[in-house]
């Protein structure tokens, strides 16, 4: 349990310095446009400056928005799809998809963490019955348990964030929710 907390802590610690290191390229009378993008215009003067710095800066720019994707998905942050737009702009079409389906998936996979270690226990406390209840339907369903997952990703019954918090409630494991969510997000990004 201590390594796997020591690991996340790590990811996040490496995920913060890398964006510095983006933030640390970008020329201060351009950094009013280097920000989370809200809309699509801020997405589009986004793209342009990241274009002009991918040439030079290609790692950077890379990891700077998989970094960025994979923060924003682990506290289910709104915005992950403008940077699903954006890479698509910066990046040829097969790197930008692998790249959005594994930022996706290790951000999900965070946030899965985030809820096993921090809200697991008072869900349990609260909603004992309730919970014991989705855990049998999840057991049930163990050999479909994969594709359902993917199912649950690519329809919009639920939200994604909603997904990432509950799994590690009703015991999915963990290598059926993340290549779940990383096959799931393959098919609609």
């Amino acid at each position: 349990m201590t390594e796997v907390v020591n690991l996340f802590s790590s990811l996040c610690i490496s995920d913060i310095t890398l964006s510095l290191l983006v933030l640390k390229v970008i020329f201060s009378e351009e950094r009013v446009d280097f920000k989370l993008p809200k809309n699509l215009d801020d997405a589009k003067r986004l793209g342009l400056l990241l274009s002009k710095y991918k040439d030079e800066h290609y790692k950077t720019v890379y990891f700077g928005i998989a970094t960025v994707y994979i923060l924003l998905q682990s506290f289910a942050i709104p915005g992950s799809i403008f940077l699903s737009v954006l890479s698509g702009y910066l990046f040829p079409f097969p790197l930008a998809l692998l790249l959005v389906c594994t930022c996706s998936a290790c951000g999900a996979l965070m946030c899965y963490f985030l809820s096993y270690f921090l809200g697991r226990r008072l869900v349990l406390t609260y909603f004992r019955e309730r919970v014991e209840k989705w855990q049998a339907e999840v057991a049930s369903i163990d050999r479909y348990l994969l594709f359902y997952m993917i199912f649950l990703r690519v329809t919009p019954i639920l939200p994604n964030w909603f997904i990432n918090l509950a799994s590690p409630i009703i015991d999915v494991p963990v290598p059926i929710f993340f290549f779940g969510t990383f096959i799931g997000n393959f098919f609609h990004n």
